[in-house]
């Protein structure tokens, strides 16, 4: 009988990855269920950055561990920004948490600051007077751990179109996510 030497199928076994997708709980649960935001002006307009967060809830009968995400927020079809977020935290079983402040990195350039000045804040006036509320779209990425922070990994997708959001300019904006799996 021939067989392979433990070295050699160490070796090719260190090459082999394996992954698998499943379409994730049905209905979807919401996993994100309301959030606050603070801009003004000046952030909007000066570093484009935006500071965020979000209730989440964890809809398991495991914890689940949260590494970090990955959000892309647009508007009508114009890209609004980024979130780009590494963090430790883990929600429990069934439970819910705060994650903690994220930066919404908007887009840079002068185009940008055009589309602000003349489609977006000209579509919500109101917002100059303490608010308005604004459908937004997000396709959000994950990194979390089921089973808690030695669990196994596994990445979250949910993609939300027209997320209404109540976006003050120069005051705590306050919403809610209905992402689905």
């Amino acid at each position: 009988m021939d067989s392979t030497a433990l070295p050699e199928l160490q070796t090719a076994m260190s090459l082999v990855s394996i992954s698998s997708s499943a379409p994730g709980l049905m209905p979807p649960p919401n996993l994100v269920t309301s959030g606050t935001a603070v801009s003004n002006a000046n952030t909007l307009l000066g570093n484009r950055q935006s500071t965020t967060t979000v209730n989440m809830i964890n809809p398991l009968a495991t914890d689940l561990y949260i590494s970090g995400q990955v959000t892309q927020v647009s508007w009508k079809g114009n890209f609004f920004g980024t979130i780009t977020a590494t963090y430790e935290q883990t929600v429990p079983a069934n439970g819910e948490v705060t994650t903690p402040p994220l930066i919404l990195q908007h887009p840079s350039g002068l185009d940008f600051g055009i589309f602000l000045t003349t489609k977006f804040i000209p579509t919500y006036p109101l917002m100059a007077l303490g608010g308005a509320m604004v459908p937004f779209d997000l396709d959000a990425m994950i990194s979390v751990r089921v089973g808690g922070p030695n669990g196994y990994p596994a990445t979250i997708h949910y993609v939300q179109q027209q997320d209404i959001i109540f976006p003050p300019i120069g005051t705590t904006v306050a919403h809610r996510l209905l992402p689905t799996l």
